[in-house]
């Protein structure tokens, strides 16, 4: 089994991985780490970006009958989103306020210009992170865009984990104790690039103008995801 753990930069996406990961293991999938050839790079975890089919292929020749986690930031091309509607390949796609998401990576940019590495570096405040995040809006677009794509919130997954363990097992077809995964899972704080991990810091952390330029600005995202007549936002089970 290969599964794909897709997220916005600052979505916990990583930890959506560790669980992902977590659970084919306690299934008995024998999950392994990559090598950088089928990577792509030297990147952490299972991290591949670009993804696409031609990745897959690279993935599949090295694990044989085992399985893979992967994580990406990166879109899918035509093949693999083919390949993920047929049910060959599972795919989760993680859904975050855009507001909240800015506000992570200018904490990460600041711990970036600290420890003189280049992540985020160039974002002071949220309205720098627009860029990346319009670019990354066009990217979740073509995750949610079919229908064999699990959509998971990042508060469901943060803050009411257990269901979103349960609904990663049912997409998967696995028979699990949701509780006994939930049990095995590292503390939050212990996962890679972990943040605050807080949920709606914009209340609290964004003036009101900045986040009308949000809202505007991602004004179709928020109608399909935070839209509680939108039956995507029913998707999303938040």
């Amino acid at each position: 089994m290969i599964y794909i753990s897709y997220g916005v930069p600052k979505s916990a996406s990583t930890f959506a991985y560790v669980v992902t990961k977590t659970i084919l293991d306690a299934a008995g999938y024998n999950t392994v780490s990559l090598s950088v050839r089928a990577k792509g790079g030297r990147s952490r975890l299972n991290y591949i970006d670009p993804i696409s089919w031609t990745a897959i292929e690279r993935v599949r020749s090295e694990i044989g009958e085992r399985s893979a986690v992967i994580k990406t930031h990166g879109a899918p091309d035509k093949q693999l989103e083919s390949a993920i509607e047929r049910g060959e390949i599972l795919a989760s796609a993680i859904v975050r306020d855009p507001r909240d998401i800015a506000l992570s990576l200018v904490d990460h940019g600041e711990r970036s210009r600290r420890a003189g590495v280049s992540d985020f570096a160039n974002i002071y405040s949220a309205i720098d992170a627009v860029d990346l995040l319009d670019e990354q809006m066009r990217r979740l677009a073509k995750w949610t865009a079919g229908v064999k794509v699990l959509l998971l919130a990042y508060d469901q997954l943060c803050f009411d984990t257990e269901t979103a363990v349960r609904r990663i097992i049912d997409h998967a077809g696995l028979s699990l104790t949701p509780a006994t995964i939930v049990a095995a899972l590292p503390n939050k704080e212990e996962v890679l690039q972990f943040n605050k991990g807080a949920r709606n810091r914009y209340e609290a952390e964004m003036p009101s103008a900045i986040q009308e330029v949000f809202l505007r600005r991602y004004a179709d995202f928020y109608r399909c995801f935070f839209d509680q007549q939108s039956p995507r936002c029913d998707s999303v089970d938040k």
